[in-house]
């Protein structure tokens, strides 16, 4: 009978929750047109070139497509993931646009919602508290982003929390498949494949490699086999006056660029020497002691700081930061309730900068919030538990 109240309040807040993540997700619901779902009408209508048999990548072609979907601008919205991504795309690309959006706006949702309760879970979050922890996503405007933009970013983020678990859980073959599909945006999770390698060499596991490798291949042959010239199609699409590196990007790079006043590639491209230059010390450092349950956060937050191209809607990737930070408010908010309220804090910032359209280095503030509070907060936890409580090496 005791137990009763406190039951009643779990279901009490996640029937709120629920309701919240409905909410905002059916308020960012695309609408008539590609105009609220822009980057899906970009993978759409790649993929429908791509089963035509067409350049994928061709401006030309997915301008005229775009326009028949209700385009109302004057160049088209270009598809940069890699080649082997568009064996993904095209069977979204079989539906009507119309049914193919909202396939895809649901799936996203659920993507966001599912990887948000699955690290709550794999950070040690109390079984009460799960479905609360799905909307999480919901509070982090960079998911809003995504969903607003129809971005493939919930699904990266999925695979990622799927690569952790399968990684602790020693299903090797599995944890290649993801891995293989954390490669649909490599820019982002970069650093995950030199420390992959390096605790490969340490543990053997072999047939990581192996799922990773059939899944990459059947993804390669796959995009060869309908269009035998994308990666021609692809280099040229990259090598011409509108590739995306024209644009002014939140990340580290630009922000040099922007203090120096050079717009010279070789300065964006900084941080990320940076990073891999420190991937061997930092190496050393973690040694024997390193857990990819531990670590991966890490390496997941100096990826996003560091690469050479990046939009807020890529920081999807650092919900489980977040998340982890809320497991340990969960387990002792009169201790940790400051890390939440700092990230609140950041969060906020966030959406005023965004709103007032300001410029897209400074809203870099936000990961780089989360690297420093995530941190700190891991630093403190750190010293308060004894060292046979911290996770395994998995």
């Amino acid at each position: 009978m005791t137990n009763s109240p406190p039951k009643r309040r779990s279901l009490v807040f996640d029937a709120l929750s629920i309701l919240v993540l409905i909410f905002v997700a059916w308020s960012l619901r695309p609408t008539a047109g590609p105009n609220t779902f822009i980057d899906f009408a970009a993978y759409w209508s790649a993929g429908r070139l791509l089963l035509e048999g067409s350049n994928p990548y061709g401006y030309e072609l997915l301008l005229e497509l775009q326009r028949a979907l209700g385009w109302a601008i004057p160049t088209p919205v270009v598809l940069w993931n890699p080649p082997w991504v568009m064996a993904m795309l095209a069977p979204v690309s079989l539906l009507p646009f119309a049914l193919a959006k909202w396939c895809w706006f649901a799936a996203s949702a659920a993507a966001l919602a599912i990887s948000s309760a699955w690290c709550w879970r794999l950070y040690g979050g109390s079984s009460r508290c799960t479905v609360v922890s799905g909307a999480v996503p919901m509070l982090f405007f960079p998911c809003l982003l995504a969903l607003y933009y129809g971005q493939i970013t919930p699904f990266l983020l999925l695979a990622v929390v799927a690569l952790l678990w399968t990684l602790g859980a020693k299903r090797d073959l599995a944890a290649g498949f993801f891995l293989a599909l954390t490669l649909v945006k490599p820019h982002v999770t970069y650093l995950v494949w030199p420390f992959l390698f390096l605790w490969l060499l340490r543990t053997r596991r072999w047939r990581i490699v192996l799922g990773a490798g059939v899944a990459f291949a059947a993804l390669n042959i796959t995009a060869l086999c309908l269009r035998p010239s994308i990666y021609r199609d692809y280099t040229a699409a990259l090598q011409s006056h509108y590739n995306p590196f024209i644009w002014k990007t939140p990340t580290l790079g630009s922000a040099l660029g922007e203090a120096f006043a050079v717009r010279a590639q070789w300065i964006s491209s900084l941080p990320l020497l940076g990073a891999l230059v420190s991937i061997l010390p930092i190496w050393r450092r973690w040694g024997a002691g390193f857990c990819w349950r531990r670590h991966l956060n890490f390496i997941l937050l100096a990826s996003v700081l560091t690469t050479v191209y990046a939009w807020s809607f890529d920081w999807v990737v650092l919900i489980p930061s977040v998340v982890e930070v809320l497991v340990w408010f969960e387990k002792e908010p009169r201790r940790n309730w400051y890390w939440v309220a700092g990230l609140a804090a950041a969060a906020i910032g966030f959406v005023l900068l965004q709103s007032s359209a300001s410029h897209p280095v400074g809203i870099l503030m936000l990961p780089l919030t989360i690297a420093i509070l995530y941190t700190s907060a891991y630093a403190f936890q750190a010293r308060r538990e004894p060292a046979d409580a911290q996770p395994g090496s998995a």
